[in-house]
């Protein structure tokens, strides 16, 4: 399985949004901080918003934040919502062994996928930033 390069800057625009909780950024700010094409990151922040992961304020002051808490938005709630849903055994034809071996397979990485939120990215981000944080 290879993730598209827009499911890639989902996750990104997402990550963005999640380290600045609760402040509204603007796309050209995501775009920006993620080196993600401006133009390309609109359309992808708003299948995010037809999804329900982020929402769009209006106004001088408006953006895009979050709609959902980091902790409550996972890898696969990113991916399902850009890519659709993880399948592997509706395109197999012929023998009903190799199905059914390739729906554990898709249930396993659905699995591993929802347990990886944008909160435990930031944390694993967090932590490797104090690794090369230290001061003699």
């Amino acid at each position: 399985m290879k993730l598209t390069i827009k499911t890639i800057y989902g996750i990104q625009a997402l990550f963005e949004l999640a380290k600045h909780s609760g402040e509204e950024l603007k796309s050209a700010q995501i775009a920006e901080a993620q080196n993600i094409p401006a133009r390309y990151l609109e359309q992808i922040l708003n299948t995010l918003k037809k999804n329900k992961l982020v929402k769009s304020l209006r106004g001088n002051k408006g953006g895009y934040v979050l709609s959902k808490a980091a902790k409550e938005i996972s890898l696969l709630n990113v991916i399902e919502a850009v890519e659709g849903q993880i399948t592997f055994a509706a395109q197999t034809s012929g023998d009903s062994a190799i199905k059914s071996v390739l729906k554990e397979i898709e249930k396993g990485l659905a699995d591993k996928l929802g347990k990886i939120t944008l909160e435990s990215l930031l944390n694993e981000k967090n932590k490797q930033d104090s690794v090369f944080n230290f001061s003699i």
